[in-house]
């Protein structure tokens, strides 16, 4: 297809009036190799394209590999994909630990909604977070380094914040070791206009 496609751009009268590409620098051609009557064609659309084929074909459990288990539920998937959005499962897979040759792997210490969640965000890039979730999503992020969906959460709850809810919010990014809310606090602290007694019980 690619012979064809030059011998066509080669000999149409037209080819002088395509536009330039406008990603040509982010292409993966190199300009200086490129001739001047050659066309780099770019789909915009083609991540998006991709992540839905991959999503229906998880949804149809076709081609899955693996399988996510957690608090009783399932969440098959492909390792692939999981690998490509989360260092914690690409570590899994591609070392010799156990996991990495299992079909069915038991992630613990986290919500399963949150793995669901987190599992429909790797396949469509996106994610509802709500006063609701947010405490246990972040959680469960924190946990499979999917680090867009913490540093969400943590604005999110920065966004969030206010006097009646502000110590428990820093405890609990203490727990969970969430620098950016706990190097955002106290800036937070003075929006939300923090009495000193409460600083001072923190």
């Amino acid at each position: 297809m690619e012979i064809m496609a030059v011998n066509l751009l080669a000999t149409s009268p037209s080819t002088s009036t395509l536009p330039p590409s406008p990603c040509v620098e982010d292409s993966g051609f190199p300009l200086s190799s490129l001739d001047s009557e050659d066309y780099v064609f770019v789909e915009a659309r083609h991540p998006n394209k991709v992540l839905e084929g991959l999503n229906s074909l998880r949804l149809n459990n076709a081609f899955c590999d693996v399988t996510l288990c957690c608090g009783g539920q399932e969440f098959p998937c492909h390792r692939i994909v999981l690998a490509s959005f989360s260092s914690y499962f690409q570590a899994m897979f591609s070392t010799d630990l156990m996991e990495s040759r299992q079909e069915r792997v038991a992630i613990n210490g986290v919500e399963p909604q949150m793995i669901g969640m987190l599992v429909s965000y790797a396949y469509t890039a996106e994610v509802v977070i709500s006063k609701a979730n947010v405490q246990a999503l972040l959680a469960a992020a924190n946990l499979l380094d999917v680090m867009a969906v913490r540093e969400a959460c943590c604005r999110f709850m920065e966004r969030q914040m206010d006097e009646m809810n502000c110590v428990g919010i820093h405890c609990f990014a203490e727990a969970h070791s969430m620098e950016y809310i706990q190097q955002h606090f106290s800036t937070v602290c003075q929006q939300v206009n923090l009495t000193a007694e409460a600083l001072n019980f923190i």
